[in-house]
């Protein structure tokens, strides 16, 4: 990706035609900037500070020449910024429309008339923090219930304490220990699923209302 610095300029094939693309995105992320693609997720794919600095400017030479080219922009489009920017090349050269992909895949399953019949909800991801109000998963599954009325649960590898983030949920149950390092944790995970369900099996039958 870091070729894409010396990029200059960028030629359409003639007569392309494509069919109509939804992206299914789980962040809203931009492309650049503190909240882009690279200074948010770079980091979390081991990119060191001097390889997060090319990456970013390679970023954004290719939306300069975009701009330039094309005559339009959607490096500030939430969830351009998605799979390291491919987002943004998604709706740059394939006229892609970004979606949330919670939605996507609820709307396809039908989602919302299955809730409707569930007593409550249970839903898990592997570290619940702030970008999990981004888009992901546990907090669609979480909004859609809470609108049906339901009571719901997450069960996670582990969880912040953002207030707004937990909020979501009627309680939220970590592997995670103290004292436990996160390779041990990793090892037990299974064991630590089957406690924390035991442990909200057990809170349910205890609540006198438990639908």
């Amino acid at each position: 990706m870091t070729d894409l610095i010396g990029l200059s300029g960028i030629r359409k094939p003639r007569d392309l035609k494509l069919p109509k693309i939804v992206a299914a995105v789980d962040v809203r992320n931009p492309l650049l900037g503190e909240n882009g693609a690279t200074r948010v997720f770079g980091p979390q794919k081991g990119a060191s500070e001097d390889k997060i600095d090319k990456l970013e400017r390679s970023l954004t030479t290719l939306a300069d020449v975009v701009t330039k080219e094309f005559r339009f922009d959607y490096r500030n489009e939430p969830g351009a910024g998605a799979a390291g920017g491919l987002g943004f090349g998604l709706m740059s050269f394939c006229g892609a429309k970004i979606r949330p992909g919670f939605d996507v895949v609820a709307e396809s399953i039908g989602f919302a008339t299955k809730l409707k019949n569930a007593d409550l909800v249970i839903t898990g991801e592997g570290s619940l923090d702030r970008q999990t109000l981004e888009g992901k998963t546990p907090a669609g599954v979480a909004r859609l219930a809470r609108r049906l009325g339901k009571r719901v649960f997450a069960i996670v590898g582990r969880a912040t304490e953002d207030r707004q983030v937990r909020e979501l949920f009627d309680a939220v149950y970590e592997n995670a220990r103290p004292g436990m390092s996160e390779k041990e944790n990793m090892a037990r995970a299974g064991e630590l699923l089957r406690e924390n369900a035991r442990e909200l099996a057990i809170s349910l039958t205890e609540t006198p209302n438990a639908e």
